[in-house]
Formats: structure tokens, C-alpha cells, sequence
């Protein structure tokens, strides 16, 4: 049994410059050939994974600050009472419940489409 490394039923020719073709006797790889097939099978998987466009991260980005502003308008300000007493808290817990969900669903969502770069820069905003 083989392998089929092929897209849409083609070889590339990256891949097929990479990778030979297998034999009756197949002759063990050297390391360098086993690192230019393995550079060539990260790079198909890459190019074939759906990628989180920019202005995807942007409308996260700005929704994650909606949110923040929420929060910090839900807290009532008083010059002569504590804005972090059990009161200012049932004001702003809507908001903040708000604010960790969608924190959290989005991690998970761009962690499932192992997003690491986007997962990063969520987690740095929120």
C-alpha cells in the first residue's frame, strides 16, 4: 500500500521532485530527504487548511472592545460610594458574563482551527 500525497488527484511538483516514486524495495530516506518531505507535507496541509482572514480578527478585536466598554460603563460611579462593592458587581456581572463567554468561545473556535498565531493575539486583547 501507498501513500497518496496527491491534491485533487495531481502531484505537485514540489512533491513529486521530493519524493520519489515507491519502489519493490524501497530504500530507507536520508535525513535530509525525510526533512524536505516533511517541509512539503506541512506546506499541503497549510495551503489546505481555511485560514482566518484578517478582517475576521478585526471584527473579533472590536467586539472584544465593545464588550470591555460595557463592563467598565456598567459600574456606577459615585464619588462618595465604593465601585467595588456587591452593587457596582451586579451592575457590571450581565457585561462581564458577556465579555468571558465570548472570550472563551472564540478561543475554542480559532483553537479547533489551530490558529496559534490568532489564538495568541485573542488572548493578548482580551
Amino acid at each position: 500500500h501507498s501513500l497518496d500525497l496527491s491534491i485533487n488527484g495531481m502531484w505537485t511538483e514540489r512533491l513529486e521532485d521530493s519524493c520519489e516514486k515507491p519502489d519493490e524495495h524501497p530504500t530507507p530516506l536520508s535525513k535530509q530527504q525525510l526533512e524536505q518531505l516533511v517541509r512539503s507535507l506541512i506546506l499541503v496541509e497549510q495551503s489546505q487548511e481555511p485560514r482566518i482572514l484578517a478582517p475576521e480578527i478585526k471584527v473579533l478585536q472590536e467586539d472584544l472592545q465593545l464588550k470591555k466598554a460595557n463592563v467598565y460603563r456598567s459600574i456606577p460611579y459615585s464619588r462618595f460610594g465604593s465601585n467595588r462593592d456587591a452593587h457596582c458587581y451586579r451592575k457590571a456581572f450581565p457585561y462581564l458574563l458577556a465579555f468571558k463567554v465570548s472570550c472563551q468561545e472564540w478561543g475554542q473556535v480559532l483553537l479547533r482551527r489551530k490558529e496559534w498565531d490568532a489564538v495568541l493575539e485573542h488572548s493578548l486583547m482580551a
